[in-house]
């Protein structure tokens, strides 16, 4: 009730002659509603008329959205998009694209979420105290396919005791 009544409290203080400042955005899913909250926050806080959204579409349809180009038969228009958001940065392809149509963008991390990292040693092989220990520096490794088996020296420095040594 308390956001419904200063939604309407907003409106009603905003001078109707002053035009209403519209930003779209899209991108990953995750943060969504983070995203539609804060954008309520903003809209009932602000002194000027504005009007934003979010889309939660997926990463890779937000930046297509931000980037371009513009998809007439769905009546979309890339200059309208004003944000986006993505679990994966901007490719470089995309960065240049922007660059060509004298637009910028600034990467902003505005959200961190886990991720659960599951395996399937079994527990008397993993060493002295039972649990898989990787820093954030390995684990990269391994899903870039740098590190591939699990008696790798910067594995088994991390977990003493570690008897593995099946392929990841």
């Amino acid at each position: 009730f308390r956001k419904m009544l200063s939604l309407v409290a907003n409106a009603l203080a905003h001078d109707a002659s002053k035009p209403v400042t519209v930003m779209a955005g899209s991108g990953t899913t995750n943060p969504r509603r983070m995203f539609w909250e804060t954008m309520e926050l903003m809209q009932c806080m602000a002194k000027e008329p504005l009007h934003l959204t979010y889309r939660a579409v997926g990463s890779s349809t937000g930046q297509k959205e931000f980037v371009g180009p513009d998809d007439k038969a769905v009546k979309y228009d890339s200059k309208m998009q004003a944000f986006g958001a993505g679990d994966i940065p901007m490719s470089e392809d995309n960065f240049n694209a922007l660059k060509e149509a004298n637009r910028t963008m600034l990467h902003v991390p505005i959200a961190i979420g886990a991720i659960g990292v599951f395996h399937s040693i079994p527990k008397d092989e993993l060493g002295d105290d039972g649990e898989l220990n990787l820093d954030a520096c390995t684990l990269g490794e391994i899903y870039m396919g740098t590190i591939t088996r699990w008696d790798d020296e910067r594995i088994v420095k991390q977990n003493p005791g570690m008897t593995a040594a099946s392929k990841i």
